[in-house]
């Protein structure tokens, strides 16, 4: 895995891809998360896994929108993306806080040969 951006991800086909959503103190797993247009169950751990298998050039797309509903001032979530081939440069940290404009975020996976 690669990052191009916060949100654009290259990854190699068949690499393992996996997020890590914590949340700060008190906050809660008040997210829900979509994949390709499926939504997911929301893990117990708050790992979510799934395998990168779209043919080269194309893209797997994960959804995730957050609420803070009675959260406190600089509540957040942490999000650990990483993979699992050689030549991995993750993993890769990107925080939603509480005053973000967006709480709906779009990653997007790159398919391609080989991270360039």
């Amino acid at each position: 895995m690669k990052k191009v951006d916060r949100f654009w991800y290259q990854v190699n086909f068949q690499e393992h891809i996996s997020i890590q959503v914590t949340p700060s103190i008190n906050l809660g797993d008040l997210y829900t998360a979509n994949l390709d247009g499926t939504t997911l169950e929301k893990p117990p751990n708050g790992r979510y896994a799934f395998l990168a298998i779209r043919p080269i050039t194309k893209k797997h797309f994960f959804l995730i929108e957050f609420s803070f509903a009675g959260a406190q001032e600089g509540a957040e979530y942490i999000l650990e993306i990483n993979g699992d081939t050689a030549g991995n440069s993750g993993p890769f940290k990107v925080r939603v806080k509480r005053n973000d404009s967006m709480l709906l975020k779009t990653f997007v996976f790159e398919m391609v040969q080989e991270p360039v």
